[in-house]
């Protein structure tokens, strides 16, 4: 995406910059009478109806331009009418905003459409909980959980009123409050990333190792404990 982005930012400035460039080009050719004869040479032989012709398109350019800005404004709101014939439901934030959203679409894809911060550490896959909310009105209409969804909420103990927001797929309104802040899922400096992944965890303790700790001194605890770990890894 910053690569298409910076496209869409880079292609109309080049354009742009290429029309300021020919005018500029253009300038400096009318200020000859010679050179100003020459670019008008072609024009000037044209027959009197095709300058008409040329005349009449470059004049109604602008107006095709307009029509096309305002066929896809009408296109757009002309979507937005079917989708609420489909179907809609409305999300009452607790930040006091109301939003729609298509049935069909879950609690976090319909605040992430909206631009609506919301915490989601795992990128909707019930492989978290910080995307939870808890439930006001509508919470008797809104389908069971998912297997998914059920277990993650069974393990850290939920109410019956919180569910997860990236697996809740409602189909009538609902009053929500988020139960961690927006930026609970943000990246900071110095914190821990990482990746799901099947692995086969073996824990290798020293026996009697506190003891040790206590009877020996320093050095001897860390001669020892070097020698045990060197055992360890080569096995």
């Amino acid at each position: 995406m910053p690569v298409l982005y910076a496209l869409a930012i880079a292609v109309p400035l080049v354009a742009l910059l290429g029309f300021a460039r020919a005018g500029f080009e253009h300038r400096d050719y009318l200020v000859d009478p010679a050179q100003s004869a020459q670019v008008f040479s072609a024009w000037n032989k044209l027959p009197q109806a095709q300058r008409e012709q040329v005349k009449f398109l470059v004049s109604g350019a602008p107006n095709v331009v307009l029509a096309l800005y305002a066929l896809t404004l009408l296109a757009r709101q002309i979507r937005v009418m079917l989708g609420r014939r489909r179907g809609m439901f409305t999300v009452c934030h607790a930040n006091g905003r109301n939003i729609q959203g298509k049935i069909g679409q879950s609690v976090l894809e319909t605040l992430r459409v909206a631009r609506v911060p919301h915490a989601s550490v795992c990128g909707g896959r019930a492989r978290c909980t910080t995307c939870r909310i808890r439930i006001g009105q509508g919470l008797a209409a809104l389908p069971m959980p998912s297997k998914g969804e059920a277990a993650a909420l069974e393990r850290i103990g939920a109410p019956d009123n919180v569910r997860l927001a990236c697996q809740l797929r409602p189909s009538t309104d609902l009053d929500i409050t988020p139960v961690l802040p927006p930026d609970a899922g943000a990246r900071h400096p110095g914190g821990v990333q990482g990746r799901e992944q099947q692995i086969v965890a073996m824990f290798v303790d020293l026996r009697g190792s506190t003891k040790m700790g206590e009877l020996h001194l320093p050095y001897d605890v860390l001669f020892i404990l070097n020698r045990f770990f060197v055992e360890m890894a080569e096995a």
